[in-house]
This record gives structure tokens, C-alpha cells and sequence, in this order.
């Protein structure tokens, strides 16, 4: 909640740092799955971090505060990546963005200076997530030969045969493309890894090619609809947790638990509740976006959703797993509208009646740049001396603005 309040007041809404901690809150501060030590909960951390540390590498104009916040970025997605594989598409969405970038750069030196820093971050992420993976082994003790001599690790072909494979449960609780008990027994009796692998590929391709072409648009979009329109997150949703009881039986913690599990009296308003509020915040989120401007951190957060959803899409799935890209949901609710002016900055409006912010443009402001702020002396010194001066003259904002709408009108 932490990070995330502080984005909020990064990307210029404070007003939005409570309501957006006590989404989080409601999600998963209250959720049950906070009971159980799934890797969901660390992984949106460290997700948590890199949203605040991209959003602090974006706000700041000091190039050496730029770098650490790109090396916080990298560190923190990498140890998401090392507990929850998928955070890789938060990566992989900088990695698109970039390259639209540099397609679209008329200077060599701006495209050039972008693909190094990808390319630099992209293999700081590499080592680093190696490099925690070889530290977790070593120091828990379960190495990789360890693990091999238990059993052969898995194949990816059975997170596919699972993620394509339809319960076809006529009752409100089908899951789509779910784990699958059997399948997991099917590939633990072979033990040759190419029989593994040809014997859930073919199981693959009957479950595909069974249902034809309408078949898999609708099972694919219900599968969607399905792990994105749950807002309990799959809560006692794994094995029999639906059908357990309550340990106590007296006390508070009995009132508590029937708010809490499963066969609780009063579970059933308490789930309809918070899955009501995460259906508004999904439409919000939306048609917000519909309407937003194209912003390239945006683009960035919002890419990184929808390569969740393709992932989740074709492998095996679980509402619980958007835990980990909740934080990125949430900062795109911050980032949809531009920020306001800060107390302290002037707007005033050029000759075509657009704000200046206050800096005449032969001064070194920007338009669409970063509002130049009295709240921020130490960014406004490290652009230019003319940035600077025109800040530590905002005092006299009415010469400003005359002389910047005379300069328009003279030209």
C-alpha cells in the first residue's frame, strides 16, 4: 500500500493515495489468501516496487537519480520474475515500448541512447533473476540436482494441456483450463521426458481440435471472463477449502469466520460485496483507458495486463494469479489523467489559449513536459540554466505569460 500510495503522489495525485490503498485493502488485505503462503502475495510486492520505481524514473529530471531508479526497477522485477514467472510480461512491455520508441525516433542519438538502455536493463534483469534463483537454491538447500534426483521437473506441455483443457461443470463453479489432477498424475507415471512431452502434446491437440474454430473463441474468451471476473481471486477455491468448517467454534474469532470462510453465514454478502467492487473497477479502468491520451508509461502498464491475460489465456490459470499484476492495475488508474498543477506552480495560457506552465518557451519549458514547480527546486536546477531561471521567476508570473503570448505574436 506503501508504494502504491507514493505513486500516487508521484504521478501528481495525492488525492488518490487513500482510495487507491484501500482498493488494496479490500482485495487483498482482506483477502483469505493472505492465510496461505502462496508466492502471489511477495511477487505483487516486488511488482509494487518496480511500479514505483518506473513511475519515480519517469517523474525525475536528475539523470543519476534516473539510473537508480531504473536499478531498483530491474532488481525488483526480477525477484517477481523468480517467484511468479509471469511478471516477465512487465519486462517484455517496456521492451515493446521502447522499440516503438526507436522506430519512431527521427534522432539517431534518442534511439540509439534508448536501445542501449533497454538492451543494459534486459540483461541486469537476465543476471539478476539467475543470480537470485542460484542464491534461493543454495541457501535453502533444494538445488536444482536435488530436485532432479526427487523428480524430473514437469514439461511446459502440461500447463498447456491444463490451460486448454474445459471441465464443461454445468454448475456456476466450471473452471476454465484450471489444474488438472489428472494430467499432473499422467505425466508423473512417464518417466522418459520426450514420452512426457509427445503424450501432452497430443492431449493438447484432441482438447483443441475437439472444439473447432467458434469452439475455441468461446471457451478462450469464457477462460478470460473467467479468471478476470473473479474478485475474490479464486479465495477457498483451491482442492476442498470451500467445504472445510470453521476451527472455532467460540469466541470472536467465531463471528469473524463467518465472514471469512467459505461456509460462513454471512461469506456469501461479503464475497458479492467485494466482487461488485472489483467489476466497477474493472469498468472504470476501461473506459478511462478509452478515453486516455497516449502516454508512454501508460502504454507500458497497460501492455503488461494484456500480456498477462494471453498468458493466463493459453496456460493453466487461476484467478489467484492476478495478484501479482494487481499493482500495475491499480497505477493505471493513476496514470490516466495528467496531473494537475501543484500549489506553488503558475499556468497561464499561451497565445492558441494552451497552458505554459508558466515558462515562456524560449526559457527551455515545455508544453507537455513536467510542471516546473516552487515544491521542486532541486529537479528544475538539474535541466538548464534557463529552466532555472525562469523557475526562480515565477514569482512575477504576469511578465511571464505577456512576454511568452508577445514572442508568439511577434513570430
Amino acid at each position: 500500500m506503501a508504494c502504491l500510495g507514493r505513486t500516487a503522489q508521484v504521478l501528481g495525485h495525492p488525492e488518490r493515495i487513500f482510495p487507491v490503498q484501500g482498493a488494496v485493502l479490500v482485495l487483498l488485505g482482506l483477502s483469505p489468501h493472505l492465510a496461505v503462503p502462496y508466492s502471489d502475495v511477495p511477487a505483487a510486492a516486488c511488482v509494487a516496487v518496480a511500479v514505483l520505481a518506473m513511475a519515480s524514473a519517469r517523474a525525475t529530471l536528475v539523470p543519476r537519480r534516473r539510473v537508480a531508479w531504473g536499478l531498483l526497477a530491474v532488481v525488483a522485477l526480477a525477484l517477481g520474475v523468480a517467484l511468479k514467472p509471469f511478471v516477465a510480461v512487465v519486462p517484455v512491455a517496456v521492451l515493446l515500448v521502447t522499440g516503438v520508441v526507436v522506430l519512431g525516433s527521427r534522432s539517431w542519438h534518442v534511439a540509439g541512447r534508448a536501445g542501449a538502455g533497454v538492451v543494459v536493463a534486459g540483461l541486469g534483469l537476465a543476471l539478476t533473476t539467475v543470480g537470485m534463483s542460484q542464491a534461493a537454491q543454495h541457501g535453502t538447500g533444494l538445488t536444482q540436482q536435488r530436485l532432479e534426483a526427487v523428480r524430473a521437473p514437469f514439461p511446459v506441455e502440461l500447463w498447456l494441456a491444463s490451460g486448454t483443457y474445459d471441465s464443461q461443470d454445468p454448475s456456476p463453479t466450471r473452471r476454465y483450463g484450471a489444474y488438472r489432477q489428472e494430467l499432473y498424475d499422467l505425466a508423473a507415471s512417464l518417466t522418459d521426458p520426450r514420452e512426457q512431452r509427445e503424450v501432452l502434446r497430443q492431449r493438447v491437440e484432441v482438447q483443441v481440435d475437439s472444439r473447432g474454430v467458434t469452439g475455441n473463441l468461446a471457451f478462450f474468451s469464457a477462460k478470460v471472463a473467467w479468471v478476470w471476473g473473479d474478485g475474490t481471486f479464486w479465495a477457498h477455491g483451491e482442492g476442498t477449502d470451500s467445504q472445510q468448517a470453521s476451527p472455532h467454534t467460540t469466541g470472536p474469532l467465531s463471528s469473524l469466520s463467518e465472514w471469512a470462510i467459505a461456509q460462513g453465514e454471512h461469506y456469501r454478502l461479503r464475497a458479492a460485496a467485494v466482487q461488485g467492487f472489483w467489476l466497477a473497477l474493472l469498468l472504470s479502468v476501461g473506459l478511462a483507458s478509452i478515453r486516455a491520451a497516449y502516454d508512454r508509461l501508460l502504454a507500458t502498464w497497460c501492455l503488461a495486463l494484456i500480456g498477462l491475460s494471453g498468458y493466463l489465456m493459453l496456460f493453466e490459470a487461476r484467478p489467484r494469479y492476478l495478484f501479482a499484476l494487481l499493482p500495475v492495475l491499480l497505477a493505471v488508474i493513476l496514470a490516466i489523467d495528467p496531473p494537475r498543477p501543484r500549489m506553488g506552480a503558475v499556468t497561464c495560457s499561451g497565445a492558441d489559449g494552451s497552458p505554459t506552465d508558466g515558462i515562456p518557451s524560449g526559457t527551455g519549458g515545455s508544453r507537455h513536459g513536467r510542471v516546473v514547480s516552487a515544491a521542486n527546486p532541486s529537479d528544475a536546477h538539474a535541466v538548464s540554466s534557463r529552466r532555472s531561471t525562469a523557475h526562480h521567476q515565477l514569482w512575477r508570473p504576469q511578465q511571464l505569460c505577456g512576454s511568452a503570448v508577445n514572442r508568439v505574436k511577434a513570430a
